[in-house]
């Protein structure tokens, strides 16, 4: 089962299930936020009737409660959520783009592979002296547009970051061959220490 942690908070999870004991202390740990109060609350046990006469919940016990060491109040993710908003709407928020993040870890990768392509590229881009044919820097562009839409590393948008990477080298996006109607991107730093070189010369 993935972990699950709420700020620095690590949750325990037991049998599919959530302490909000550790979701309380994530939250501050204020008395009047105890799991206990949240359980008492008549829409809770709403709730827990909902999520045990639902179908998906058959042989499956929504919140179980457990002494000792690594006793608590454990929940389902539904009443996870639920208890969150009871805390505060700005709570809830975390938790659920916890949840969101860890149903979508492909999307977080894909951010994180942008972001470093673009700090590659504010050092790639050519300057004013070292200028792309045309048609390559539309390649690259309209690749890099679609960068954000990546949602697995096996999707179309993976492959157009893997392409726009093989053409700054000057091969062709599918092939990792050199492609003689482009050619690599040549960067600041080369191009001043050639320029070194010349005037030495």
């Amino acid at each position: 089962m993935t972990e699950l942690t709420v700020l620095t908070t690590k949750i325990r999870q037991l049998n599919g299930l959530y302490s909000l004991n550790d979701l309380h202390k994530a939250a501050g740990s204020e008395a009047k936020h105890e799991p206990n109060q949240f359980m008492r609350n008549a829409i809770t046990q709403e709730l827990i009737e909902e999520i045990s006469k639902s179908a998906d919940s058959r042989n499956y016990v929504p919140v179980k409660i457990t002494r000792g060491k690594s006793g608590g109040t454990y929940a389902c993710r539904e009443l996870l959520i639920a208890y969150a908003a009871w805390i505060s709407a700005a709570f809830h928020l975390k938790v659920i783009r916890v949840f969101l993040e860890q149903a979508n870890p492909e999307v977080i990768q894909a951010e994180q592979i942008a972001k470093q392509v673009s700090k590659h590229l504010q050092r790639a881009i050519p300057s004013k002296y070292c200028l792309l044919p045309e048609h390559q820097e539309k390649e690259i562009l309209d690749r890099l547009h679609r960068v954000w839409g990546m949602f697995h590393p096996f999707s179309e948008q993976f492959m157009d970051l893997l392409g726009m990477l093989r053409i700054l080298r000057g091969c062709h996006p599918n092939y990792d061959i050199e492609e003689p109607s482009y050619r690599a991107v040549i960067k600041q730093h080369e191009l001043d220490k050639k320029s070194r070189v010349g005037n030495v010369g």
